[in-house]
């Protein structure tokens, strides 16, 4: 307990009474960018203020649900106290919550109870009740955890939240939990946390309740590389001495632990030779801006070895120099059996074409919804008489879409999703035969919506990329003109994130060359949707900057002259 601790001020108790109206508006985070809790609040020590009333409720309650459960005897103590015991997740408010969430959710188990005694199938049941409950995921200005019996009343925040609605409510119920994370993704520029359900074999089994069911077999769908646990114990330290006080936090810290044995145990270890005399190596992550460092081993004998590195991603062995990480060898694609070193090649010259800078992944659901979505125009508003521009019958390669029309002069133009898909618009703009742009005079929907919806309609002219209109299902939009208007062309971005190549955009290409870095090859402004770079190196990992616009930046390879994200 002597390094349990939580945060009070103003400024939480104000950001917990505004999250449960959903992400904060543009006014709102400009108001609040300066706050940060770790300098702002006060930090009270649990040792401090904690009564023995909280405790002895936590472990007499914990203790007589554990012993109720039939899978108890399956697990050791030092699980019960890890998974099932602790009064607390981290630096969220001291609260008597366990009689509060057992109360509600043990009808859940009892009934539960009758049909099996398998402790991943009766979690599975109890998350389905957390799911229909409902949760609002967003994120916006960063504050400790919010509480037990807040999140009870409120189910908003990030994925952490969630984490901790899942592992208060299993907590109570006798069900060992745990929440697991990676520090930064592979693919994308995040850290994600998601929950585990300690089996009775020992193995975690992940989920995110807000996501799909619990299920032993389901295969998690997002690239980890490195998989850590938040431990309410003290953890044995794997350093012999003690560490530079500017290594990753997250690394030595002593309430992590590593724990991508349970995903990746089958994977071969990655070995890299080090030709610098350090006492440590790291495995890092490019992420567009920096190295993040993902894992840590000693050098022995010139060789570092890094185990359990999932399969399938781009690591960079680096250096922590300074505080930063700096490489000191090539990048490495990682194989379940073999691992491939991107050596470049300059004697091999090739070419290649260049359309996103970052994974397109879940951007491709985004563009996929307009799919059967249509363009109409028409002389009334009741498009009786309308006339089709066109039919969207595939996904877009680009983040957008120009048409070009010859009509004789309309009024109306109108953008109808299909019936089970809602309208996502980034932006819709209209130009006459010279090229001048034709403003709406009014946009309205073809049945009432509330007031959020009509402020949104601005977001479809705003020349922001990244943002966007999003409808009810099966939604028509009508644009009126004002008057009878001579249409020339049409540009239709579908909601997307901005990373296709953009046209009129400035970029930049790198190669990484092991220990010296990335190495330029040269600028470019892009002419159209794509980037073609003559006489790239072979066998090379490569990364293109926009200097224009945006921060999603990712890392890939070449095959046959295309782009691999992984």
């Amino acid at each position: 307990m002597e390094t349990k601790h939580y945060y009070e001020g103003w400024q939480i108790d104000s950001l917990k009474a505004i999250k449960p109206y959903g992400r904060m508006n543009d006014d709102q985070m400009s108001e609040w960018k300066w706050f940060d809790y770790h300098k702002h609040c006060n930090r009270v020590e649990h040792l401090n203020v904690i009564s023995s009333r909280l405790l002895i409720e936590n472990v007499d309650m914990a203790c007589d649900v554990w012993k109720a459960r039939p899978w108890h005897t399956s697990y050791s103590f030092e699980d019960f106290c890890e998974y099932v015991l602790p009064y607390c997740i981290e630096d969220e408010p001291l609260e008597e919550w366990r009689r509060t969430y057992y109360d509600k959710y043990s009808p859940i188990v009892d009934s539960i109870l009758l049909k099996t005694t398998d402790v991943v199938e009766v979690a599975a049941e109890v998350a389905k009740v957390l799911k229909n409950e409902g949760f609002d995921n967003h994120a916006d200005v960063a504050v400790p955890h919010l509480g037990a019996l807040y999140l009870m009343k409120n189910h908003v925040g990030c994925c952490r939240e969630n984490c901790d609605i899942a592992t208060y409510a299993m907590r109570s119920l006798g069900i060992p939990i745990a929440t697991d994370f990676y520090i930064t993704s592979p693919s994308y520029n995040s850290r994600h946390f998601w929950s585990a359900i300690i089996d009775t074999t020992g193995i975690a089994v992940p989920f995110n309740y807000t996501e799909k069911p619990i299920n032993r077999n389901s295969e998690y769908d997002r690239k980890m590389g490195k998989v850590y646990r938040n431990m309410f114990g003290m953890q044995k330290s794997k350093f012999i001495d003690p560490v530079p006080s500017d290594f990753p936090a997250v690394l030595v810290h002593p309430f992590t632990k590593d724990v991508s044995m349970e995903y990746f145990s089958k994977n071969s270890p990655l070995k890299v030779n080090s030709i610098i005399c350090e006492k440590w190596m790291f495995l890092s992550i490019y992420n567009g801006k920096h190295y993040e460092a993902i894992d840590i081993s000693p050098v022995t004998r010139g060789e570092a070895c890094f185990k359990n590195i999932e399969n399938g991603v781009i690591v960079f062995p680096t250096l922590c120099v300074k505080g930063r990480m700096s490489p000191c060898g090539y990048p490495v694609l990682t194989g379940t059996k073999e691992h491939h070193e991107f050596v470049p090649d300059t004697r091999i010259k090739n070419s290649i074409v260049i359309k996103r800078k970052y994974p397109i992944r879940n951007t491709l659901r985004f563009i996929s919804n307009m799919i059967g979505g249509s363009l109409s125009v028409s002389n009334d508003n009741s498009f009786k008489n309308a006339v089709k521009l066109c039919e969207f019958k595939d996904t877009l390669q680009s983040n957008s879409i120009i048409l070009d029309c010859d009509l004789a002069p309309v009024r109306y133009l109108r953008y109808t999703a299909p019936p089970e898909k809602n309208i996502e618009i980034a932006e819709l703009h209209v130009f006459d035969k010279n090229g001048e742009e034709i403003l709406f005079k009014n946009i309205r929907a073809d049945h009432p919506v509330d007031d959020l919806h009509v402020r949104n309609f601005q977001l479809i002219y705003d020349n922001i990329w990244s943002s966007f209109y999003m409808s009810e299902k099966g939604e028509s939009l009508i644009f009126d003109f004002g008057e009878m208007v001579d249409i020339g062309k049409i540009l239709f971005v579908p909601r997307n994130d901005d990373n296709f190549v953009r046209k009129g955009h400035r970029y930049e290409l790198f190669f990484h060359n092991g220990s010296e870095g990335w190495k330029t090859l040269g600028c470019k402004i892009a002419e159209a949707d794509s980037l073609i770079y003559n006489n790239v190196p072979g066998n090379a990992v490569f990364w293109l900057h926009n200097h224009t616009d945006g921060i999603e930046e990712r890392c890939f390879f070449e095959i046959d002259g295309k782009q691999q994200f992984i």
